[in-house]
């Protein structure tokens, strides 16, 4: 009986996953930060603009930083809960 459980909190969890796109937000994580990288390398812009760029995408990576920790908090808990 037990492996029945543990197989409903894997599947579970798996459907949790790309019902709250937790995948897709760690794809939207890369991309801000090689746009932080390309914005920081271009030597065409001046060092306000990278700074005001840099500020954007910190924020930008600190929205989705809570925002991967309350889905995988969800994901993780929400079976557990029914079990």
């Amino acid at each position: 009986m037990n492996w029945v459980g543990a197989l409903f909190c894997v599947v579970s969890f798996a459907l949790l996953l790309h019902w709250v796109r937790l995948v897709e937000r760690t794809r939207d994580v890369l991309a801000v930060s090689r746009e932080a990288t390309r914005v920081l390398q271009n030597t065409s812009l001046t060092d306000r603009a990278k700074e005001e760029a840099t500020r954007r995408g910190a924020v930008q990576l600190f929205r989705l930083l809570f925002i991967l920790i309350a889905g995988t908090l969800v994901c993780l808990l929400a079976p557990l809960a029914v079990i």
